[in-house]
């Protein structure tokens, strides 16, 4: 430890000294004030009452139906009031002092909180569990959260930090923190070394909260979630050049990407809801390939701006649920094949339309559920033709079970 640092340790122990004693100072000038404003009201009304009862015959008026004693009475029941406020006054100071004395403990859970819905078959994902799971579904215990409260709103903060290495034998396609499949041998960037690589990144950490305002008196209800990561591809050096090269992204630079952002407002069993949020259709995902979720290997689900409308009532031991969603084409690759510089899903001037049909249950202390989806999009070409042609449609009918084998 060098001088340097014990000076400082020196004036951090000096000034946590200081602060002690600022304390125990604080409370005898507040108790000395407030004891000597007693004492000044007492002073004043001795003083008056002297003043009444010695004062000369000859300069004393006589007092008419008791005018000067009530006068009296009023200045002494003025100055007690004064002295009361005073006093109160220095016991909350007192108890604010003694609450900064004690040390800080647990988090405590206050604001205005409303128990958790059971999960339904269209609700989104923000954690994954071994195995194929619903983004529905949410582990309970997996956010650590504290709620806060702001005039009736509450707000829960939930996240986490990671870090992550990876090693392949083989080159991975489009980049090594991108890994959707591996290169085939025969791929011009295989070359007869054929040799692996090896990365490390922390992109998939994840911060996020979800705001409760209190319910309007019309009775609907409202939510608002923002989560974000950092698993953002945006390209940020070009390509060195040569017939293999492409464009990279920096691995020390990583950009926030929005994952979830989206206003819900619900009211009984309808729910409309407005932002980015996962798409209706295809609500699996298998939680071994977190980067991409099996994207272009069978998932075809994925987050998307849309609006969405929901009803989903109970019925029996479990809950319909009728979801249809209206989003942006195109929101995920932005394909722009005739280069006009607009997206082609947004130039067909027609959104994505999906629909679900589902239902879901309790099931060995768990919950099951089934359902029966469908989608529908258009891109639009402007400039040139590819086979001709200058739309494009897009249509997929799938379905999806999720059943506990364990307790």
């Amino acid at each position: 430890m060098t001088n340097g640092d014990k000076d400082k340790m020196d004036y951090s122990l000096r000034i946590g000294a200081r602060s002690d004693d600022w304390n125990q100072t604080m409370r005898r000038s507040h108790r000395a004030c407030a004891w000597g404003q007693r004492l000044s009201g007492v002073l004043l009304a001795t003083l008056l009452a002297g003043l009444a009862l010695f004062t000369p015959p000859a300069l004393a008026q006589p007092p008419q139906d008791g005018t000067a004693i009530e006068e009296l009475r009023r200045l002494v029941e003025k100055q007690q009031q004064i002295i009361d406020a005073q006093q109160k006054r220095l016991e909350a100071v007192e108890r604010r002092l003694d609450d900064s004395d004690k040390p800080a403990g647990a988090p405590v859970q206050v604001g205005h909180t409303q128990p958790k819905a059971p999960a339904s078959a269209s609700s989104p994902a923000t954690e994954s569990t071994p195995g194929s799971q619903a983004k529905g579904t949410e582990p309970v215990g997996t956010q650590v959260a504290k709620e806060i409260t702001r005039e009736g709103f509450g707000i829960k903060f939930y996240g986490f930090l990671r870090g992550d290495l990876a090693a392949d034998s083989s080159h991975m396609s489009f980049d090594t923190q991108l890994p959707f499949f591996v290169l085939s041998p025969a791929d011009p960037s295989q070359t007869a070394r054929r040799s692996g690589d090896i990365t490390a990144h922390p992109r998939l950490t994840r911060f996020g909260f979800d705001l409760t305002p209190p319910k309007l008196p019309s009775g609907w209800g409202a939510v608002g979630k923002l989560e974000i990561d950092f698993y953002n591809t945006a390209i940020d050096r070009p390509a060195a050049g040569g017939p293999l090269s492409k464009d990279l992204i920096s691995n020390s630079r990583a950009a926030p990407r929005i994952r979830l952002a989206y206003v819900q407002l619900t009211k009984g069993d309808f729910s409309l809801l407005a932002g980015q949020n996962w798409d209706v259709i295809s609500p699996l995902f298998p939680s071994y390939n977190a980067e991409v979720v099996m994207w272009n290997g069978g998932n075809t689900g994925d987050r998307r701006p849309q609006f969405r409308l929901a009803y989903e009532p109970k019925i029996g031991k479990g809950k319909l649920s009728i979801a249809g969603e209206i989003g942006a084409s195109g929101a995920v690759d932005g394909q722009d094949l005739d280069g006009d510089g607009f997206r082609d899903g947004e130039s067909a001037v027609t959104p994505t339309g999906q629909l679900r049909v589902g239902y879901s249950g309790p099931l060995n202390g768990q919950t099951w559920s089934a359902g029966v989806w469908g989608h529908g999009a258009r891109q639009q070409l402007n400039r040139s033709l590819i086979a001709g042609r200058a739309e494009f449609t897009s249509s997929l009918v799938g379905m999806d079970l999720t059943i506990p084998i364990t307790k």
